[in-house]
């Protein structure tokens, strides 16, 4: 039986060898209808009440919120959420616009599994994404992701312009600047194909002739920045030592003083990281991705809870 990881990489070994360094294309991955299609898209969009927060327009590089394309709800009220209405979504396509679907592990059930099939294998909790792109049309400009990436070719095709990134890994999220495409290569993907892109490739996405959707699952990534602050923040927790000020007149001070209060209090955090085993547990339990939610919560709240046994209450409503 394939694992999900196989199902966006065709050599998990080459896979780990450019984890985090160099893209990766696979080819020939085999169907995928069985997880996410345009025909699923499409009854899932129109039978499922999608927030307009979950869908966003891209075109020519320019991003816009779904809100102009909000419907009627079945009861409003004021902290009541627009959802989108699929007769708008479909009249923006006509125009060019790609849409982008966000959150889409929670309200397509077969791509939940696969994130947490990718989850297990890798270890990182992942977020998918759907992009629908008319043909000849381009949605996000030149950009780079702040988490890495595999971008599953579901239907047509889209060519992708891939730069070097400015820096690796990438210090601060893109935010719309201008980035230049270094050294750029070109990979067109079909159904059956997926690329990795690690974190701070410089990339830029174009539906060919023919209209294009893929899903991408991000991995959202874990550093040893992330492992250390956590660390010592803990450590603050515990220990008043860390939580002391520094001494009146700090900013006076020749150095000397300073930087022996410095050096002691070095010594504490470096004492608690000392315990390297410790802290690699700590930090696997803690980051380690989500169990799976199982069903049946809300029966078997109902079977636990309630009157204690022996206290009915007696009402005329049922």
């Amino acid at each position: 039986m394939t694992g999900a990881l196989e199902r966006l990489v065709g050599d998990v070994a080459e896979l780990r060898r450019r984890w985090e360094e160099r893209p990766l294309v696979s080819r020939g991955l085999g169907d995928f209808d069985d997880v996410f299609s345009l025909e699923l898209l499409d009854r899932l969009f129109f039978e499922v009440a999608l927030p307009t927060s979950a869908l966003r327009l891209m075109r020519d590089g320019a991003v816009s919120e779904a809100g102009a394309l909000a419907r009627a709800r079945e009861r409003t009220g004021p902290t009541s959420e627009t959802l989108v209405d699929p007769a708008k979504a479909a009249a923006e396509l006509r125009r060019g616009t790609t849409l982008v679907f966000e959150e889409v592990r929670s309200w397509c059930p077969p791509v939940a599994d696969l994130a947490r099939g990718v989850a297990e294998a890798t270890g990182y909790d992942t977020y998918c994404a759907a992009f629908l792109t008319p043909a000849g049309a381009r949605g996000a400009r030149a950009h780079y992701d702040m988490a890495s990436v595999f971008i599953r070719q579901v239907h047509g095709s889209k060519r992708w312009t891939v730069g070097a990134p400015a820096e690796r890994p990438p210090a601060r999220p893109w935010k719309g600047r201008d980035v230049a495409l270094t050294d750029p290569e070109e990979v067109l993907l079909r159904p059956g194909d997926c690329l990795y892109l690690p974190r701070g490739y410089i990339h830029v996405g174009d539906a060919t002739h023919e209209a294009s959707l893929h899903l991408s699952i991000a991995l959202k990534p874990v550093t040893w920045r992330d492992v250390l602050v956590r660390e010592i923040t803990a450590l603050a927790e515990a220990d008043p030592r860390l939580r002391r000020s520094l001494p009146f007149g700090f900013h006076r001070d020749g150095g000397a003083a300073g930087a022996d209060l410095l050096a002691e209090h070095t010594r504490i955090a470096v004492g608690h990281l000392a315990d390297t085993a410790a802290v690699w547990r700590r930090a696997a339990d803690h980051y380690a991705p989500p169990a799976p939610r199982t069903g049946g919560g809300l029966a078997k709240a109902l079977a636990e809870g309630g009157a204690p046994a022996g206290e009915e209450e007696e009402s005329d409503v049922g």
